[in-house]
């Protein structure tokens, strides 16, 4: 039986182009080839090659049509459901942008190799240095609450669990007004998160109720286009300390109720974009001790896991302490993957005793993305880093050299806590967005404190981290 193939192949194409039932752009545009190659092998006569033709075409335009139809039903149905991010955090949002609710956490690890060269104050070892968990969520756009407990410790302790109003001026500046256990607006590296610090840990003098991190308060906020302005008043948080140590920490009276009062100002002179900017700020913050209180104010040397401070005032003597103004000078630069940040404080401490005891403290840090990154600047600190080339994804993650000088003194007359520095280099690498591996070494160097048997000893340690946040 003898086949004539131009007739079947035509047969065939006719039955494709009479069917309804395909849909796809990719199906038409292959039947529009084959009808142009049957007709250019004339195998099918110009009147069939036009019919052929004209069926493919109304096809593809029925597809399209249904295609809009069905996307428009989509949209009706699901125009009331809200959105989902998935992307580096889970986050559930209106549609119309007025309500969201996004879960938070960090969790930290953390291995310390320690040479003491003598010093009986450095301890090694491992340790969870945060594990925190809590929410973030908006209300009818202006109102936003956040809670976070840190279940590192022996107890969870509060660190975030506040409510805000915020809106915009009719100039259109942006204010806030939060109350609630938060942040206390005083220097550039106590308010950044520990989840976007170069090292392991903070200066010396932002670990501590010096420079506390949270307490409970009230604070009002104004960001312009190139400044900001925040001040609040606050009282003793539930940590006992204020700050970031969990235990110790800086200051120790014998009596919690003290009292802060702090406004910060910044701004940046000069931004070309979020990647090329200088910023400049000072802080002010006068601490109140209530009903004379005593003072000791004492720091951990290079590691958290001392036990011990090799800084340490020991209480205040010939007397008690009624107050301690701080001041807060901060400079940061960033040039494409370069940045460089310096912090200065001083602590004015009001003896009845002695009179006025003048300590400080004082940090400068540089760091640079091998891979290109910059560090993200955000509203007046530090906010994350994003990998170019994400490791999972076939790239290198980014990779960041940092280094770290730094001075306490907290000799002044008759008072003997300690005065040294601290040298930090680190290399950081950031796989994907939401985890870092850092790893840092810390020695300090000139440590002198007169009768301690710390003095002269020049301990330092090695520490990596683990850490994921989302």
């Amino acid at each position: 039986m003898k086949i004539n193939t131009g007739k079947l192949l035509g047969g065939v194409v006719l039955g494709l182009a009479a069917t309804t039932t395909i849909p796809a752009y990719a199906a038409n545009d292959t039947i529009k080839d084959l009808i142009k190659i049957m007709h250019e092998n004339g195998q099918i006569t110009d009147d069939q090659y036009e019919i052929l033709l004209n069926g493919a075409k109304a096809d593809e335009e029925q597809a399209a049509a249904s295609k809009e139809e069905i996307a428009k039903a989509v949209e009706e149905k699901t125009k009331d459901l809200p959105k989902v991010t998935l992307e580096g955090k889970f986050k559930i949002e209106s549609q119309d942008g007025q309500h969201s609710f996004q879960p938070i956490g960090r969790i930290f690890w953390d291995t310390i190799w320690a040479d003491k060269d003598g010093s009986t104050a450095v301890t090694d070892g491992s340790e969870l240095r945060r594990a925190r968990l809590g929410f973030e969520a908006q209300f009818y756009k202006n109102w936003e609450a956040k809670l976070e407990y840190d279940f590192a410790g022996d107890d969870a302790d509060l660190k975030d669990g506040w409510i805000s109003y915020n809106n915009k001026f009719a100039h259109g500046e942006a204010y806030s007004v939060k109350v609630g256990h938060h942040h206390i607006p005083f220097g550039f590296n106590t308010i950044s998160s520990s989840k976007y610090m170069s090292f392991l840990r903070r200066p010396l003098f932002a670990d501590g109720p010096l420079s506390p991190a949270r307490a409970y308060g009230a604070a009002f906020r104004v960001d312009g286009d190139r400044f900001l302005i925040h001040a609040g008043a606050f009282e003793e948080s539930t940590a006992g300390n204020g700050g970031e140590t969990n235990t110790g920490g800086i200051v120790d009276s014998t009596d919690d109720d003290k009292r802060y009062y702090s406004i910060r100002v910044a701004g940046t002179p000069l931004m070309q974009d979020d990647k090329h900017l200088l910023h400049v700020g000072g802080s002010f913050m006068r601490i109140d001790l209530q009903d004379n209180n005593t003072l000791r104010v004492r720091q951990r040397a290079i590691t958290h896991l001392d036990d011990s401070r090799m800084f340490d005032t020991g209480t205040f003597a010939a007397g008690v302490v009624d107050n301690v103004n701080a001041y807060d000078a901060e400079v940061l630069g960033i040039y494409g993957p370069f940045h460089a940040l310096g912090e200065y404080v001083n602590w004015d401490v009001d003896n009845s005793g002695t009179g006025a005891d003048t300590l400080s403290a004082w940090s400068v840090e540089a760091g640079w993305f091998l891979t290109g990154e910059s560090m993200k600047y955000k509203e007046g600190q530090f906010s994350g880093v994003s990998p170019k080339r994400p490791f999972m994804n076939g790239g290198v993650g980014a990779w960041q050299l940092v280094a770290r000088y730094e001075n306490m003194d907290l000799n002044d007359g008759t008072t003997i806590g300690g005065d040294g520095d601290v040298v930090s280099v680190g290399l950081n690498w950031t796989p994907i967005k939401n985890v870092r591996l850092m790893a840092t070494y810390n020695k300090l160097v000139d440590f002198s404190r007169s009768g301690d048997v710390n003095n002269g000893t020049e301990p330092s340690a090695i520490s990596l981290r683990t850490m994921v946040y989302w």
